[in-house]
């Protein structure tokens, strides 16, 4: 496998046990397997993976973002997965009228998630009636809320959730066009 110059990562804190490489997949899907919080971990092994669903000529984001959840699938068998990163479509369920509605096509990207792999959005589950917080600033308009980054952890992890937002400001602007998605656990 070729160093390369771009693309997703996954940071982690404490040991990692293996680097989950997905071939086809190098720049825009990383992974990597931990020991999960002993309060949620069944004795599994946690799976991370961070996506970024790039642009392929003639391809929809979409179809890549499903191509990467079929590749993702496997790792899930017998461990605890959480899956975050820029998926470039709309992730979270709209609630207020300025919200961007999801596709039915992307609609059915969250139903996966949460009907195949079992994982739950955590800024919609932290903010069950709150309009979308933008997560993309690029957009010419900017009074619709691209959400297109999003955090999914297990089902089960849900009530330990507390809080989850999109962080914003100067510092961000200067790093990227996208604002980071923050959620905050507590195993205690």
């Amino acid at each position: 496998m070729k160093p390369l110059t771009w693309g997703s990562a996954v940071l982690v804190r404490g040991a990692v046990r293996n680097c989950l490489h997905l071939p086809g997949f190098d720049g825009w899907v990383a992974g990597a397997e931990m020991d999960a919080p002993a309060k949620v971990a069944d004795g599994q092994p946690l799976r991370v993976f961070s996506l970024h669903a790039p642009t392929r000529p003639g391809t929809s984001y979409v179809a890549l973002v499903n191509e990467a959840l079929d590749a993702i699938r496997p790792h899930a068998e017998g461990a605890q997965v959480i899956i975050g990163g820029d998926f470039n479509l709309a992730i979270s369920e709209a609630r207020a009228g300025t919200d961007r509605k999801p596709t039915k096509p992307e609609k059915a990207i969250h139903q996966r998630l949460r009907d195949e792999l079992g994982l739950v959005n955590c800024w919609r589950l932290a903010n069950p009636t709150a309009p979308l917080a933008q997560t993309l600033r690029w957009s010419r308009n900017p009074t619709i809320a691209f959400h297109i980054d999003g955090l999914f952890v297990p089902l089960g992890w849900s009530r330990h959730l507390r809080g989850c937002s999109v962080i914003a400001g100067d510092e961000w602007q200067r790093l990227s066009d996208h604002n980071p998605v923050v959620a905050e656990f507590d195993f205690a």
